[in-house]
């Protein structure tokens, strides 16, 4: 067992292999993206946060339920090592700021299923 949690936790600091990871969006608190940004020195007008702090710099898309596309998204934050585990056990693969959560309609509500994409999607990539 402590193999497999090594090995889990190995992967928290490798950029995803897959073209693309299935599962759950949750969202910050109301101006914590805005303030993860500042303090990292971007000039973004939104962001994201994966799971792996290996992914951190990239681009990003997300396929909401409803088929809309969201994105390019930078990966400008992480989940914290402690917590990689946590959240790749609950499926949850992204976060989202709040005001993303308002416009996309889960805020308040929870997670919501998404794709996350790493490469711009193509007509007809699914």
């Amino acid at each position: 067992m402590a193999a497999i949690v090594i090995a889990l936790l190995a992967g928290w600091s490798q950029p995803t292999e897959a073209d693309a990871l299935e599962g759950y969006a949750t969202y910050m608190s109301p101006g914590v993206m805005d303030t993860v940004i500042s303090n990292r020195g971007f000039g973004y007008a939104d962001g994201i946060a994966l799971n792996g702090a290996g992914d951190m710099g990239r681009n990003v898309w997300l396929v909401w339920k409803d088929g809309t596309i969201t994105g390019p998204l930078p990966v400008v934050d992480c989940a914290q090592e402690n917590h990689y585990l946590d959240r790749e056990r609950q499926g949850r693969v992204a976060e989202v700021s709040a005001e993303l959560a308002q416009e996309k309609n889960f805020y308040g509500v929870g997670p919501v299923p998404v794709t996350v994409l790493f490469e711009a999607p193509r007509m007809g990539w699914n």
